[in-house]
């Protein structure tokens, strides 16, 4: 189950899920997923750790495509006029 309500209706690369643990049911513990699979170094027991870190990575994760998109296309010869990725985002 995805944990945060506060992010329905955002298109998140990751999300902070509840790992289904059968050896130790009497502690919760959350992860970031990307689809069924997550990340080993995210497990915690804080809800609002995971959430943090979904989020962080999947800001991290859009900004690393804009800068893709951007260097892609002024090597394709798109032409900005002067405006940085910066001023383009704002």
């Amino acid at each position: 189950m995805c944990i945060s309500n506060n992010m329905k209706g955002i298109d998140m690369k990751y999300t902070a899920k509840q790992l289904e643990d059968d050896e130790y049911p009497q502690v919760k513990f959350y992860a970031v997923f990307t689809g069924k699979k997550y990340f080993i170094d995210t497990v915690t027991t804080s809800i609002k750790d995971a959430e943090r870190m979904a989020i962080t990575m999947s800001m991290r994760y859009h900004y690393n495509e804009c800068t893709r998109i951007h260097l892609k296309a002024e090597e394709d010869g798109v032409d900005f006029e002067g405006a940085s990725m910066g001023d383009i985002l704002c």
